[in-house]
């Protein structure tokens, strides 16, 4: 999964956001293999580990969380979390069901092309629904890449042993540099991250101008994905006449929190509550947004893109 030389050179120091000093590293075959980047600006080394880049020097090891800084404990255990799912529930069985939800998402989304990031992407299965896109994958485990692949998946997944880009990160801090990709993924991912509001502005830096965002939530727990939406609404909008009433360019509208929640005759994600939740999900569907019920697990799939 070694990035190529013309690869490496998107890549970004995660604190500083500027390029890389890759006189350090090793190529073999034009294939990253081993060595470290240096940042040019704050001069922070970074591995790279049997071919894989390594931005997160702290993700596997989560054993003293509680020792470390607040915001890698906080990190620590929403990661604990999904791997305690990952390696308890995530068998064949699993496999088998998530192909009808990633069906109905591509099928809203459509088949994209051109370079994207799929953020805690692991394995990248959205690889699978999109063969002339090359996607990136960015996540904390390299796992994903380094150990033996369970058999079920290569049998179900024709993407599994294709090579593709993989950076080891957390979707807080993308190593990547700014205005580098056609389009990002967020896809189940923001239930266990630290913070999402930090991964959904990293996703609109990296975007290029008009670029697009794809973004899966469940609406199963109301109260932690309606902030998650307004999120959307904060970082991919642009002020138009009235500096206060930011849009989403794209076919999703959001309001701005200045605006009363039922102008337009909407519901605001401000004023989103379990009640009236069909409600305003009937009004976007039309507009860029749709919700699918797979196994009895609602999703929602939102579609924004970045302003020109």
């Amino acid at each position: 999964m070694g990035l190529s030389t013309s690869e490496v050179e998107l890549l970004a120091c995660p604190e500083c956001r500027v390029g890389l000093d890759a006189s350090g590293v090793r190529f073999v075959d034009e294939v990253l293999e081993g060595g470290a980047f240096r940042c040019a600006e704050c001069g922070r080394r970074y591995e790279v580990r049997r071919g894989i880049p390594f931005f997160a020097p702290w993700a596997d090891d989560l054993s003293r969380a509680e020792d470390r800084p607040t915001a890698f404990a906080t990190w620590a255990r929403a990661h604990a979390h999904y791997r305690d799912w990952h390696e308890h529930r995530w068998n064949a069985e699993g496999a088998r069901r998530a192909r009808p939800l990633f069906d109905a998402f591509w099928a809203f989304a459509g088949a994209v092309e051109g370079c994207g990031v799929d953020i805690g992407g692991g394995r990248s299965l959205n690889r699978e629904w999109n063969p002339k896109a090359q996607i990136w994958s960015v996540d904390p485990e390299s796992s994903w890449v380094l150990d033996p692949p369970p058999k079920f998946m290569a049998s179900m997944y024709r993407c599994w042993d294709q090579p593709f880009p993989f950076v080891q990160a957390v979707g807080e801090r993308l190593p990547l540099k700014a205005r580098a990709f056609d389009f990002a993924i967020i896809q189940g991912a923001l239930d266990h991250v630290a913070d999402p509001e930090a991964v959904i502005a990293e996703a609109r830096r990296v975007l290029r101008p008009g670029g697009t965002l794809w973004l899966m939530v469940t609406t199963a727990d109301l109260e932690r994905e309606v902030p998650r939406l307004a999120m959307m609404r904060r970082h991919f909008a642009r002020a138009r006449r009235n500096p206060r009433q930011l849009l989403i360019q794209g076919p999703v509208r959001f309001f701005s929190e200045d605006e009363e929640a039922i102008e337009h005759g909407h519901v605001s994600a401000k004023a989103l509550t379990r009640a009236n939740l069909d409600t305003w999900l009937s009004t976007y569907r039309d507009k860029g947004m749709k919700e699918v019920s797979i196994d009895g697990m609602r999703q929602l799939f939102v579609r924004a893109s970045r302003p020109e």
